[in-house]
């Protein structure tokens, strides 16, 4: 990429008033402690609640790691290329959707070469709108128009995603001398269909983590116990799961019986300066299940960032559900419907003589 062309990509952003701000691409630095057992499941909810709140270096150097433990993990490579994007590097923005669109496909379709019709049904088309934004950035106007239309007519021409793609279309003509469009009118298209788009976000759709199987014990709201005295305030921060096993994931484990089962059960767990479970417990009075002490002996090899408390690591009790596994429960009342022998009971009392 040649000077000239770098400064114009960049005058363009300023131009665009998009809040980016450039962070370089910079290996992450290894960590010690509690950080050093962190998942790549971890790393991907930290670095997208990072993101979300601008912080891209956090971002950038989670979603780093994560990769390096799980490398094509596709979630992490999407939010890896929003989080690159945001920041303001569009040429790795440009390499990392191409990556995901298939940069054949996005070369085709900048290109003129390729229309909606003809591109397959598994292309991601989140990724193509992010390729258009990237080149949009880089000063290649009717490259990022083609782009553009062809992840609207993908989308849907009418639909709320579409809008993002016309109102990105109004500031493209906006900003430079392509005579042959209109910002009005792609504007207005923008409006018609979302009268609020001035106020989304209009950047490729994020990962849905909630619909990521393996991040629901990163997603659970950690609480404070409230069975002992810190107070609402105690702490700056409470702890955050860094690392987790399931505590029953095969019935079948048990003993070999295979008509146990795993039901959710609260317990307190206090988590050391080191992040490391230090006592697990029952969070209510009830005795605990059969395979409880199977399923603490799982948590003890959790590892979680530790509550922060006047800006120092400290211990602090958390609530938590974790599944115990115990025997299946009974149906009492389900009918026999054997006959009995001697014809003192009768179908659907049990068999009991009356």
């Amino acid at each position: 990429m040649t000077l000239s062309r770098l400064s114009a990509g960049l005058a363009m952003a300023a131009a665009l008033a998009v809040a980016v701000a450039v962070v370089p691409a910079t290996a992450p630095a290894e960590e010690t402690g509690p950080e050093a057992s962190a998942s790549p499941e971890a790393l991907l909810v930290r670095a997208t609640r990072a993101t979300r709140g601008r912080d891209m270096k956090q971002a950038l150097d989670d979603l780093d790691r994560a990769l390096t433990l799980r490398p094509g993990w596709l979630p992490a490579r999407r939010e890896l290329a929003i989080a690159v994007l945001r920041s303001g590097d569009f040429e790795r923005a440009l390499e990392l959707f191409g990556a995901l669109a298939g940069e054949s496909v996005a070369n085709g379709i900048a290109s003129g070469a390729l229309s909606a019709a003809d591109v397959p049904a598994s292309v991601d088309a989140e990724a193509l709108f992010g390729i258009a934004i990237a080149r949009h950035y880089l000063g290649e106007t009717r490259e990022a128009e083609r782009l553009y239309r062809t992840y609207a007519d993908l989308v849907g021409p009418t639909s709320d995603d579409a809008a993002r793609a016309y109102y990105r279309l109004a500031e493209l003509f906006r900003s430079t001398d392509a005579v042959w469009g209109s910002a009005g009118a792609e504007e207005a298209k923008a409006l018609a269909i979302d009268p609020r788009i001035a106020s989304v976000a209009l950047f490729p759709a994020y990962p849905e983590l909630e619909e990521i199987p393996e991040l629901a014990p990163y997603l659970k709201v950690i609480s404070a116990s409230p069975a002992h005295e810190a107070g609402p305030d105690a702490y700056d921060s409470l702890p955050v799961l860094l690392s987790w096993s399931p505590t029953a994931s095969d019935p079948s484990a048990a003993g070999g019986d295979s008509s146990w089962v795993a039901s959710p059960f609260p317990v307190e767990i206090l988590v050391d300066p080191e992040g490391r479970p230090a006592e697990i417990g029952p969070a209510t009075p009830s005795d605990p299940l059969p395979g409880f002490d199977a399923a603490t002996d799982v948590v003890l090899t959790w590892r979680f960032e530790p509550a922060v408390a006047a800006g120092r690591d400290t211990s602090a009790w958390i609530l938590f559900e974790i599944d115990v596994l115990h025997p299946a429960p009974t149906d009492a009342a389900a009918p026999d419907t054997t006959e009995p022998a001697t014809g003192t009971g009768r179908a659907g009392d049990g068999g009991r003589a009356r």
